[in-house]
């Protein structure tokens, strides 16, 4: 009987950009004064045998730099440009830095509207078996394929040749839908640790499983400390922002971190933090849901312990650091994201009292609904769902509690209030009511929005005489207690 012959390799076609994009560069390559061949690397082949298209393309080198391909490629285009006063063509510079896992200079530039990164290949060696930062050469396709992070990222696509070419069966992982790492997965994360979370990213994104010496690398407590202090927080921050491009992908990569206890490693504070680990198996109902920030819901859900927490001045490991909220603090400073949303997780953390107070009271007015939607603003049905996610996780029955408050602020007309301006503005309360600056103001308008809320369509004129009212009712308190703060000297004194 005679075998049954392999099936022959995947092919790539190519859209016209792309192919417009791959004809510049060979045309650029054969200006070289060394002849250099053209392979495209990683996640654009990867992509594409996914039927998937990418806007973001590596360009791996045989004999030249990068930095000396890139600078071929602008002069190249200024050489064509028939425009003298045209902007010229320009490229960016990465510098290397092993300190930080990272390991090759890189020359980066926009082409035919693409992003296109420029690196030689590598080979890396080693000076002992305690020195992790390697020493850098130019290597070989095999040798530079080795030390990808994944195998369905090891694949190279020749521009010349118009072939694939895989040297750690990259293309039997990607149809087997296996996350798995050409080396050794512990040396492979040690090289670069963030290689950890764009694991869990692609795992998490493509729904590929992670191969059991994968699994077991990511809980190895040498690799867990290395991604602890080698890697920049910026670099983090911006992998796991990576794990949201889609709702469903940002909750499983969430499944996986809390599962691998990963968590535990990113989200850090100077003074300690609480996670919350059981809250996130409980966000997948609220994906698809209209008004529901997937990505804040996560992130205040596995933070939500730590509502309204913060630390005092420390020092630690020779720093210095300020008194801040632990939430914020995480957000901000922890992982690098934007001030924003530091600011939007700790609005929803300490939110989660008076939504849960909400949520179990089933006669609560419309002044109480209104009160949260506007501390909440635009994301009160995020705020809403983490409430309800809160109480599941501590073991309430809030199944169908979504659903009726939502109905109740419907009934009550209450969904856009956050965005109604007050009625009476700061000046006309410190005029009206005598008021100096500050506190005071708040809190009268405070009372203003209270107004509002109570009164549905009230008019500015009606606002004032409540306030007045408030004021002398205000007023006439403070004159019984000056009273009997009066009776009680003279009772003294006799």
């Amino acid at each position: 009987m005679s075998s049954v012959p392999p099936p022959p390799p995947p092919t790539i076609t190519l859209i016209p950009a792309e192919a417009s994009l791959f004809t510049f560069l060979l045309s650029v390559a054969l200006t070289s004064p060394t002849p250099v061949i053209l392979r495209v690397a990683g996640g654009w082949v990867r992509d594409k045998l996914l039927n998937k298209q990418s806007s973001d393309i590596d360009i791996a080198l045989d004999t030249l730099s990068g930095v000396d391909f890139a600078t071929l490629c602008c002069e190249y285009l200024e050489g064509k440009e028939e425009e003298p006063d045209k902007k010229k063509p320009k490229f960016a510079t990465i510098q290397s830095n092993p300190e930080q896992s990272k390991h090759l200079e890189t020359a980066t530039m926009n082409l035919f509207d693409y992003s296109i990164d420029f690196t030689n290949l590598r080979t890396e060696t080693y000076s002992s078996t305690t020195n992790r930062i390697p020493e850098i050469a130019f290597g070989t396709p095999s040798e530079d394929s080795s030390r990808r992070d994944f195998t369905v990222n090891s694949l190279f696509y020749n521009i010349t040749t118009s072939k694939i070419e895989d040297y750690y069966n990259g293309i039997s992982d990607l149809n087997n839908g296996m996350i798995r790492t050409p080396l050794n997965p512990k040396l492979t994360f040690l090289d670069d640790p963030l290689r950890v979370l764009r694991g869990v990213r692609f795992s998490s994104r493509f729904g590929f499983c992670l191969e059991g010496g994968v699994v077991g690398a990511m809980k190895d407590d040498e690799v867990r400390e290395a991604l602890r202090m080698k890697v920049s927080k910026e670099r983090v921050g911006k992998e796991l922002m990576g794990c949201f491009k889609t709702d469903e992908g940002g909750v499983e990569a969430f499944k996986l971190l809390t599962s691998l206890k990963l968590d535990e490693v990113i989200f850090e504070c100077p003074d300690g933090v609480k996670l919350g680990h059981q809250y996130v198996s409980k966000v997948d109902c609220y994906v698809g849901v209209p008004g529901v920030d997937i990505r804040l819901l996560l992130i205040s859900a596995i933070l939500s312990p730590n509502a309204s927490e913060t630390f005092e001045e420390l020092q630690k490991n020779g720093k210095t650091y300020k008194p801040r909220n632990k939430v914020h603090w995480v957000i901000r400073d922890g992982i690098k994201w934007k001030s924003q949303d530091a600011s939007d997780v700790q609005m929803l953390v300490e939110s989660l009292g008076v939504g849960g107070d909400l949520l179990r009271n089933a006669e609560a007015d419309r002044l109480e609904c209104g009160m949260f939607l506007r501390n909440c603003k635009g994301l009160w049905r995020t705020g809403l769902a983490l409430a309800v996610i809160k109480m599941i996780g501590n073991g309430e029955d809030a199944s169908d509690l979504y659903e009726k408050t939502m109905t109740k602020f419907t009934n009550f007309n209450l969904e856009d209030c956050w965005k109604q301006k007050p009625v009476v503005d700061g000046k006309t309360l410190q005029t009206t009511l005598n008021l100096g600056k500050g506190p005071e103001v708040g809190k009268w308008m405070k009372k203003v929005v209270e107004f509002m809320l109570v009164n549905e369509g009230g008019s500015k004129e009606q606002c004032i005489e409540y306030l007045k009212e408030c004021k002398e009712r205000e007023m006439e308190v403070e004159r019984g207690m000056e009273v009997e703060v009066d009776k009680k000297v003279d009772e003294g004194v006799k």
